[in-house]
């Protein structure tokens, strides 16, 4: 991997002069534009644009628009004492901060927390990139900051947790800031900066992961970043990796199949950024009387008594990847739900629908999914889907935006189950020749989409008449064949796909509807 320098940028005068000037697109195209030009900011791969960030460069709540609210106690899986909330005392923006504090409250005589957790999930989620947070962090014995990752999509199985990953970019935990610990353990410079794989094959006692000392974490800001691609994610604080995995690395004996590998590696899916502040639990509260018999923090292991409130300052977040690609779906034929090229809030799971392995699920009011179809002819062509919903009401809207052709108002009835299909005649929509783009509009929630299918009669595909699910009949010694996936074409006679290798040449000839494939 290549890397370029860059500089940080004074973003409180910058920034926030496109703010005022600019639509938010040109001002993110001009933020990284400025970022590209600099020098000495921070390794960001070559090739990479900013994707997204979010600067601070407001006053009041985290951006609605960027950040959903996780609220309530329960422990969260690992014991944890805070209650998470949504007021402005745990979370807010102020000084070109976000700022994440937790507070303790005296309710009978005990101390109690509350503190925030923020994520972007639904709102923005990224598949690979670089994902750098420039924080300082609290210190406090009994706190646990974090700055991690989940899956946002359930691709490789229906158990979310471990089995679909986690990416702790940064965990510190504020007993390894405790002079007291220092002591008892030997170790006056003990690593206090992890970073941590989840999966099915890897996950508490074994999971992958690392750790760092820095000495200034609760003084200073620092950097901490994920470099992520299909087959590697390294950890780092300032541009220094400190820890490395990859897929060579778990399988020295050779890469098994994707079937096999996910299990080992889920990190092929889109994640999404979670910011909080825990209090005490399995890890938080570890430096307590029942583990370190001279801890006086009794069995909490929270500093009661110390310096409360305490927070995590968060100078910005920015996501950098390599610029998205549109994959146009040749049609007439069937469209994955999952073959989106662009969305917003809708998530993708393994779907139980005998034509699609996955689904679009969590569907809420003002979500949208985008599809470029690439069209044989232009004309009428007839649209269905398939279609889950557990209770009747489900609402979307169909458009195809170069023509303007829309289906408004198409009701989703109650299948009896969120993974209990049936298929919906929708209506008609006109497409140019070409490129088309067809966007979902979302008016309610509770459904499932699995594909669509788009048929038009008349349909030619290299001089060959297909039908609505993409098949031809070459009348030639192939037989019948399918072309949703070309140039991959799938022959029902050899009963496996093929891929012309002559791409410099004429691939396909037409002769009377005879096809004839080089070897």
């Amino acid at each position: 991997m290549q890397f370029n320098a860059r500089i940080n940028l004074h973003k409180a005068s910058q920034a926030s002069a496109l703010d005022k000037m600019l639509p938010t697109k040109i001002k993110y195209l001009l933020l990284a534009l400025m970022l590209s030009t600099s020098a000495l900011w921070a390794q960001i791969p070559e090739g990479y644009v900013l994707l997204w960030s979010d600067e601070f460069d407001y006053t009041g709540a985290p951006d609605p628009t960027k950040w959903n609210y996780r609220l309530g106690a329960g422990g969260w899986g690992n014991n944890e004492v805070q209650t998470y909330t949504n007021s402005p005392t745990n979370s807010r923006v102020e000084d070109g901060k976000l700022i994440i504090e937790a507070h303790q409250t005296i309710v009978n005589g005990a101390p109690r927390y509350t503190s925030a957790r923020l994520t972007t999930k639904e709102k923005a989620q990224w598949k690979y990139g670089r994902i750098e947070v420039r924080a300082k962090l609290p210190s406090e014995t009994g706190t646990w900051p974090a700055i991690w990752l989940l899956a946002a999509d359930t691709l490789h199985s229906e158990i979310f947790w471990p089995n679909n990953g986690e990416i702790d970019i940064m965990e510190a935990v504020g007993y390894e800031e405790d002079p007291l610990y220092r002591e008892l353990v030997g170790n006056q410079e003990l690593p206090n900066i992890h970073g941590t794989l989840h999966t099915a094959d890897y996950f508490a006692g074994s999971s992958l992961g690392g750790k760092t000392f820095i000495s200034d974490s609760s003084t200073e800001y620092h950097v901490y970043a994920v470099n992520w691609t299909a087959d590697m994610i390294e950890f780092q604080v300032d541009d220094v990796t400190y820890f490395s995995v990859s897929v060579d690395q778990l399988f020295p004996r050779g890469i098994p199949s994707p079937d096999e590998l996910w299990s080992s590696w889920p990190f092929t899916q889109r994640f999404f950024l979670i910011l909080n502040i825990a209090i005490g639990g399995n890890w938080g509260g570890v430096f307590n009387s029942n583990f370190f018999p001279t801890s006086p923090y009794g069995a909490s292991g929270i500093d009661h008594d110390g310096n409360w409130p305490q927070r995590m300052e968060v100078d910005w977040v920015r996501v950098w990847g390599e610029p998205p690609v549109t994959t146009p779906t040749s049609v007439p034929g069937l469209v994955l739900a999952d073959e989106m090229d662009d969305s917003q809030g809708v998530l993708v799971r393994i779907s139980r629908n005998d034509v699609s392995p996955t689904n679009l699920t969590a569907i809420d009011r003002g979500d949208w999914a985008e599809y470029v179809l690439d069209a044989a002819v232009g004309g009428t062509y007839t649209i269905s889907t398939s279609v889950a919903a557990l209770n009747p009401g489900g609402n979307f809207s169909l458009e195809v935006m170069e023509t303007g052709s829309s289906i408004d108002n198409i009701v989703v009835p109650d299948t009896n189950g969120s993974q209990t299909y049936t298929t919906l005649e929708l209506g008609t929509l006109e497409l140019q020749a070409g490129l088309n783009t067809l966007r979902m509009y979302a008016n309610s929630s509770t459904y499932s989409l699995a594909w669509f299918d788009l048929a038009s009669e008349g349909a030619m595909w290299k001089g060959l008449p297909i039908d609505g699910f993409g098949n031809a009949d070459t009348q030639s010694w192939l037989g019948w064949i399918n072309v949703q996936l070309d140039p991959w074409i799938y022959s029902y006679s050899l009963n496996k796909y093929i891929y012309p290798l002559a791409v410099e040449e004429e691939i396909f000839h037409t002769d009377s509807q005879w096809i004839y494939i080089p070897k």
